[in-house]
């Protein structure tokens, strides 16, 4: 994990927030060293010329593998980017569908959440939003 300077738009979080903007802070860097080895993990995997089928296969597998995981991890960053910047707006908590306060708990559990447990359930249900997306 890196242990650069100091956020200097940590000043601009209030400070019951605070724990999750670091929390959240912490995650996309994970995610962002985690995308660096997945994208390096693609170009060795680019690089391989394999002659044998079989190996190729597994080759054509793990690329798959990867760009999954790469596209998953991607989506998250854009959540938890995009959380930072309700913190920073002050619009976090705030459920975007109903504008009802989400919960404590909810916040601590799932950080990013953009919606109260009951409207995402909702959304979910009508094919809006996908669990991952929280």
């Amino acid at each position: 994990m890196k242990t650069s300077n100091p956020d200097p738009t940590s000043s601009r979080v209030p400070a019951h927030w605070s724990w999750h903007y670091h929390w959240l802070q912490t995650l996309r860097d994970r995610l962002l060293e985690n995308r660096g080895a997945q994208i390096a993990e693609l170009a060795k995997a680019a690089e391989s010329n394999r002659v044998d089928m079989d190996d190729g296969g597994e080759d054509e597998v793990d690329h798959d593998t990867a760009l999954s995981i790469l596209s998953h991890e991607q989506d998250a960053l854009y959540e938890v980017d995009a959380a930072i910047r309700r913190i920073l707006a002050g619009s976090y908590g705030i459920c975007e569908e109903s504008g009802n306060a989400i919960p404590a708990a909810r916040l601590r559990a799932v950080p990013w959440t953009r919606y109260t447990q009951e409207v995402e359930k909702c959304l979910e249900q009508a094919g809006v939003v996908s669990h991952a997306r929280s």
